[in-house]
């Protein structure tokens, strides 16, 4: 199988830094993407995401469908960012930004390749360590050679991530109905 190297399918983008903590209320005038907004399923959960004022021109940080959010310290997770219909978001300083700028990849299949444990891997060998946490920065992340399959290989890996993950998503309410079941037979005694 080939492999290429991140930088050139991508571009590689900090996430924003703020100047100050963001507000857990929506006064200011973006929405600011942390790590925090990922679940366990590796999908942003967006109805909590915090605000902040960026000044002058806050467009400028917005993050563009189908973009790639990459979590560079500590646990590395990345997420294919599918915004709400008329919402802007920007993400944090947190985050490496992967821009694909080649239609020989799509952003589910990176995004599955890097959390997987071969992905996982290669992110770690790279990585260099701040204070016992694992970072990685934009340059170490742009050399990162990715195994390339066809665009057909590349969509059915993506389409079968996605299945794993509405498993992983019935499983999880299928253990939640059973908590309550057994919670009520065990509250009727």
């Amino acid at each position: 199988m080939q492999f290429i190297k991140l930088k050139e399918i991508a571009n590689i983008r900090l996430g924003y830094s703020l100047q100050r903590p963001p507000l857990a209320r929506l006064e200011g005038n973006i929405r600011i993407i942390q790590p925090k907004d990922i679940d366990e399923f590796d999908c942003i959960d967006f109805s909590d995401v915090w605000s902040t004022t960026i000044s002058p021109n806050p467009a400028k940080h917005f993050i563009n469908d189908s973009e790639i959010l990459l979590i560079s310290r500590g646990k590395f997770r990345a997420v294919v960012y599918k915004p709400p219909i008329g919402q802007n978001f920007a993400a944090s300083s947190s985050f490496l930004r992967i821009i694909l700028n080649s239609s020989v990849v799509i952003p589910e299949y990176i995004a599955t390749y890097l959390n997987s444990f071969s992905g996982y891997r290669e992110l770690t060998r790279m990585h260099s360590c701040s204070f016992g946490i694992n970072v990685i920065n934009a340059d170490e992340l742009k050399n990162l050679k990715i195994p390339m399959p066809s665009l057909s290989k590349q969509k059915k890996i993506a389409e079968l991530s996605n299945e794993r993950l509405n498993m992983r998503k019935l499983q999880k309410k299928h253990t939640i109905l059973l908590d309550k079941i057994f919670d009520y037979v065990i509250g009727e005694h």
